[in-house]
């Protein structure tokens, strides 16, 4: 923490609160650049220390910064807040003012002038800006904070916003505020500068080296949350005179609604359409065999990099996870006797559901981990890292992904992988439920039944192979079971022919079929392996009677 190392103590059993130090401290420092740096690597890293309080406050200690705070909980969940007195003598209220991330410190001091403000002339901060939105508007990232306030979260409301669609519209924003519209008036915001927008976001992509053609789906998803934004706004935001007037008139995405931009995802293909088709499983596999054979430059960073490019996407194929989750597995993670991967605890954040997952593996998948640990086991605890070997590979190995897609031709992603396995899945006859279990789908709220049902991991792990054993057999790197089909003009039996003729003679004799004639004998042998001791011609009676 910084500078903080009066809060606890060590002992024998780990880190204690030290004497003295209440459950919600406050701590007066400069929150300058150092500060902030410091702070987010403790995030990312979730020091423990937090966890020791409820809450830790850190409070801004230079002048003419209206004393704004970064509060961070125990879940190391951080905000930016004011603490504010309504009156002279009162207790002392909180306020809080966004996310920690959401926000850098010059747009948190910012608003906790407008609060502060809002406090003098005898106004709650949320009032003042109810009452500047009903005159002025809202921006837009007021907008998404309102709309997220009012739809709620899942689970505490079913019909709420899951907090995975939340963190991805922040992080648009985010965007969005690096190009000075997050916090512009919407009713100041024209359709030029969305258009503009759509057209600078993947020039921008792209000068930081991404293939051409990248950045689109970036922009488009940029473009919708605008859209969506102002459809909210329209119905949400309206003036406080009789009769109410709408605050927003205008939607300045509807010139590229024209152009279905807007809307339909343009540029952005499903996952489903990005994938590895059933006859084209052959060819990906044989060009991920290619790999290994792969002698790029010697000046070229990925030159030790393929091995782990190429088991990397067959573990993804195999298994159909994540590319978030798969780049972050460690060995830890694995346990070999069981042959499941277990990402529990802290490591369930990995998974988009933020739940504990189990995946039990199939033969092939627990190959890739055995071979992995014994090539870099001794130096990296990730089972896919970098070159570095001190972090994961990067989310779907662009570089190798990139160099199958050009030796075989398909225009797939990493991702799209994810969507081959469900296929595969359904392909061979697995259970809905099961192949939902195994791909970490979600349960939706108005699935009952489905929280009622617990697969046995044994079973799953059948499950698994299964799949696996036919993604093998249509890359023909397994042989296809071949299907017997009986015909009475063939012996496929392997029998005596002496044998074989004297069947297809009682067959003619009794007027029936050789398939029907074999299946009388076969039960009659039966009969006499069960019952030696009795008669032929009770056997026969017997047989009739089955």
């Amino acid at each position: 923490m910084p500078k903080n190392a009066h809060l606890y103590k060590r002992t024998s059993t780990g880190l204690v609160p030290a004497t003295g130090v209440p459950r919600n401290p406050i701590i007066d420092t400069e929150l300058n650049e150092y500060f902030h740096k410091r702070l987010r690597a403790e995030l990312s890293d979730r020091d423990p220390v937090y966890s020791l309080f409820s809450s830790v406050t850190y409070r801004e200690t230079r002048s003419g910064m209206a004393q704004v705070c970064v509060r961070v909980t125990s879940k190391h969940k951080a905000t930016w807040m004011i603490f504010y007195r309504p009156q002279p003598g009162a207790s002392e209220n909180k306020h809080k003012l966004a996310e920690y991330r959401d926000i850098n410190h010059d747009q948190a001091v910012k608003l906790a002038v407008e609060a502060r403000n809002a406090v003098s002339e005898g106004m709650h901060p949320r009032d003042a800006h109810r009452q500047k939105v009903a005159s002025e508007g809202p921006t837009l990232a007021e907008c998404l904070e309102d709309k997220i306030q009012d739809r709620g979260m899942r689970p505490e409301r079913p019909k709420g916003l899951a907090q995975a669609t939340v963190d991805t519209h922040r992080k648009h924003m985010r965007l969005l505020r690096h190009y000075s519209l997050a916090d512009k008036l919407m009713s100041q915001i024209t359709s030029f500068e969305v258009s503009e927008l759509y057209k600078k976001i993947p020039q921008d992509i792209q000068k930081r080296g991404a293939k051409r053609g990248d950045g689109y789906a970036t922009a488009s998803k940029c473009i919708n949350l605008i859209n969506e934004m102002y459809l909210f706004a329209h119905k949400r935001y309206e003036t406080e005179d009789i009769p109410p007037q709408k605050i927003i008139t205008h939607n300045p995405c509807d010139p590229l609604k024209a152009t279905k931009i807007v809307g339909s995802d343009h540029r952005v293909k499903k996952a489903s359409d990005r994938s590895i088709r059933q006859a084209e499983l052959a060819r990906f596999w044989s060009a991920l065999d290619s790999l290994k054979d792969y002698e790029p430059d010697r000046h070229n960073k990925n030159v030790q990099s393929h091995i782990v490019g190429q088991a990397y996407l067959k573990f993804m194929l195999l298994t159909g996870m994540r590319g978030g989750a798969l780049s972050n597995l460690k060995f830890r993670m694995h346990d070999e006797k069981t042959k499941v991967l277990y990402i529990v605890g802290d490591d369930k954040f990995l998974m988009k559901a933020k739940n504990d997952f189990m995946l039990p593996l199939s033969n092939e998948a627990e190959e890739i981990i055995r071979e992995m640990k014994q090539r870099h086991g001794s130096f990296s605890e990730f089972i896919f890292p970098d070159m570095s070997g001190k972090k994961g590979a990067a989310i779907g190995v662009p570089p190798w992904v990139q160099k199958v897609r050009e030796r075989v031709d398909i225009d797939f992603t990493a991702h799209g992988l994810r969507s081959t396995f469900i296929t595969c899945a359904e392909s061979c006859g697995v259970e809905v439920n099961i192949y939902k279990q195994l791909v970490d789908h979600g349960e939706q709220p108005q699935d009952v039944t489905s929280g009622y049902t617990r697969t046995e991991i044994e079973h799953m792990r059948s499950e698994t192979q299964r799949v696996t054993d036919f993604i093998l057999e249509n890359a023909g790197v397994k042989k296809k079971k071949k299907e017997t089909i009986f015909t009475g003009a063939e012996n496929l039996l392997d029998i005596k022919d002496e044998l074989h003729e004297e069947i297809e003679r009682l067959a003619n004799e009794k007027d029936k079929g050789v398939k029907e004639m074999y299946e009388i004998c076969l039960k009659l042998g039966s009969l006499v392996y069960q019952f030696p001791e009795v008669k032929a011609e009770k056997l026969i009676n017997m047989m009739r009677l089955l």
